[in-house]
């Protein structure tokens, strides 16, 4: 990652050459400590108004002749088998769920949510939800097949 702006150079946290914005250096690997994650929804099924507004933003694309091309971005697997397990059952079964809807319409949807999907590892994060620009450049790869 190059980073510009002085900010980025004397601290290592700042904006990068992709335009991103870096708070502070990547954390390695995955303490197997989880934080709180209760800012995420928590629920054993789906938002049925959350998927009517998919839905509706997937028929505005047809409509227009918007191709879309979804996924799920990844996080670490630690983080994946907590929120799959606990108090978060829908995550596991998003790409299931979705899926179908993408199909229907044309679209495509892949399933990134876990590092092993694209031959990535835990240490290609920034922290527990953001993977870093190695991570992209392999699901990118994945993209191109």
């Amino acid at each position: 990652e190059v980073q510009i702006g002085l900010e980025a150079v004397i601290t290592g946290k700042g904006f990068l050459k992709d335009g991103s914005y870096r708070e502070s250096e990547p954390s390695g690997n995955f303490s197997g400590v989880v934080r709180d994650y209760s800012y995420l929804k928590n629920g054993e099924t789906f938002d049925a108004e959350g998927v009517s507004y998919l839905i509706s933003f997937l028929d505005a694309c047809r409509y227009r002749g918007i191709r879309v091309i979804g996924f799920f971005p990844p996080v670490r697997e630690a983080v994946y088998r907590q929120l799959a397990g606990s108090g978060y059952r829908y995550w596991a079964q998003l790409h299931q769920k979705l899926e179908p809807l993408f199909k229907a319409r044309g679209f495509s949807l892949f399933d990134f949510s876990r590092p092993g999907s694209y031959g990535g590892n835990d240490n290609e994060f920034q922290d527990d939800f953001h993977a870093t620009g190695e991570a992209y450049q392999k699901i990118i790869e994945k993209l191109k097949l």
